[in-house]
């Protein structure tokens, strides 16, 4: 099951300062156009667990659709 956190200010700083920048920040592969940093799985899992967090279970459900993009296109276009 996932879920969403919410994670405080003060959660994240302290976090960051117990493993430190490094291992805290995913920094983006070189030649990528970025649209800017990860925070690294190790310190997300630091943070899920922290006792101040608060975690709001969600149970994901996939819906299969029939949708076809281009075809929709297609149709607005025909409108006109």
């Amino acid at each position: 099951m996932s879920g969403v956190l919410l994670l405080s200010k003060d959660e994240l700083i302290e976090t960051l300062q117990q493993i430190g920048r490094e291992r805290y920040i995913k920094l983006p592969k070189a030649g990528t156009n970025p649209r800017g940093v990860e925070i690294s799985s190790e310190a997300l899992i630091i943070l899920a667990n922290h006792p101040q967090s608060m975690k709001i279970p969600v149970q994901w459900t996939r819906k299969v659709m029939d949708f076809n993009p281009y075809e929709r296109w297609l149709k607005l276009w025909e409108r006109d």
